[in-house]
């Protein structure tokens, strides 16, 4: 299956990968929006969406580089 769709399957990996560093970046600006209630709440919402983003980015990669190199060794 994933040799017929190759292209589409890397393609939507590809953006997940993106939407985790995606997420990050607004775990981040929401923070610094919310600069002025700087409370551990939001410290600790900064913390775990970027820990999350990084799993996200890091999980799908691993699949796209993973199945892809699989397909080239499989023949």
């Amino acid at each position: 299956m994933f040799r017929e769709n190759q292209p589409v399957i890397v393609a939507t990996y590809w953006a997940l990968i993106m939407s985790g560093f995606t997420q990050i970046l607004a775990a981040v600006f929401l923070a610094l929006a919310l600069r002025p209630y700087r409370g551990g709440l939001v410290i600790l919402a900064l913390i775990f969406g970027t820990i999350n983003g990084l799993g996200q980015a890091i999980g799908f990669g691993r699949w796209a580089i993973f199945d892809a190199l699989s397909c080239r060794t499989d023949g």
